[in-house]
């Protein structure tokens, strides 16, 4: 486990700067996806005997690896490029507590959540695959409506910009 998440940080550390955050982050997402999915067949395929085991353990470490590829170390980079100067550290401070404690609640309750829900309510079904493909598709450039009428815009980023949408 450690091996994994330690080289996926010195890979991510490497490529950060060459192939871009979003590149790192979608690969990550789409890693992740697939190795829940494995860990998933293994878990619900038992005729498969040993098989299912070595792919839950496979899908549990590609899911560390594909993590500390883009989705652990990107946020910690874009954090402080938002903010300015004067609070930076701060507002790092702040962010960064913020983002632990909801993961100490989340690990903390996710079982109870579990056990009142049941495992059934955690599938992954028709609606959810059909909903994460769409959002992973995602448009770029998406209609939005210009200040003062009614017509609708395809607005790149620059344009929002300069209207005052972002």
């Amino acid at each position: 486990m450690g091996i994994a998440n330690l080289s996926g940080s010195i890979v991510a550390m490497l490529l950060m700067d060459k192939l871009g955050r979003k590149i790192l982050l979608s690969g990550s997402f789409l890693g992740m996806a697939f190795a829940m999915g494995l860990q998933a067949v293994g878990a619900n395929r038992h005729h498969l005997g040993s098989a299912s085991v070595y792919l839950s353990v496979g899908g549990m470490l590609l899911f560390v690896l594909t993590f500390s590829l883009g989705a652990g170390p990107v946020p910690g980079l874009l954090l402080p490029e938002i903010f300015p100067n004067k609070i930076r550290a701060k507002a790092m401070a702040l962010c960064m507590s913020v983002h632990w404690v909801v993961n100490f609640f989340v690990s903390l309750l996710f079982l109870r959540l579990l056990e009142q829900l049941g495992p059934q309510k955690f599938r992954f079904s028709k609606h959810n695959k059909g909903f994460f493909f769409l959002r992973l598709l995602g448009i770029r450039r998406s209609p939005t409506l210009v200040q003062g009428s009614s017509q609708t815009c395809t607005c790149d980023r620059q344009e929002k910009l300069k209207l005052g949408y972002w």
